[in-house]
């Protein structure tokens, strides 16, 4: 402590200057306690999935019930597959425009009484 610490013309810069050299032994890291937002490491999170064994249950739970529900809509959709084909295979592609053409007709004509 000197003189001009006591007059106040350094009383700042000593301040900065133990907030510098806080905690820096060198067993400390500055950056231990900070956050980095690093970018997403495909390999380590497949090597914690591996490791992960709750995890690995419930990925494989949800791809079973997404199959369960695809499998479900083909089900339902199917019917309506084949009566599709089956116009087409009578009718031919003219016959699928003039059906749109119809229904866009009565759409912009709307319902006459």
């Amino acid at each position: 402590m000197d003189l001009e610490y006591f007059l106040g013309k350094t009383k700042k810069n000593y301040k900065i200057k133990t907030r510098k050299n806080y905690n820096n032994d060198k067993d400390y890291q500055s950056n231990t306690y900070s956050r980095k937002y690093e970018k997403f490491n495909l390999f380590d999170f497949i090597q914690k999935i591996k490791n992960n064994r709750q995890f690995k249950i419930l990925i494989i739970g949800a791809l079973v019930v997404f199959l369960l529900v695809v499998i479900g809509l083909i089900a339902l959709i199917y019917p309506l597959l084949t009566t599709m084909i089956d116009f087409v295979a009578q009718n031919g592609i003219s016959g699928v425009i003039d059906l749109g053409v119809e229904f866009l007709n009565k759409l912009w004509n709307g319902t006459k009484q």
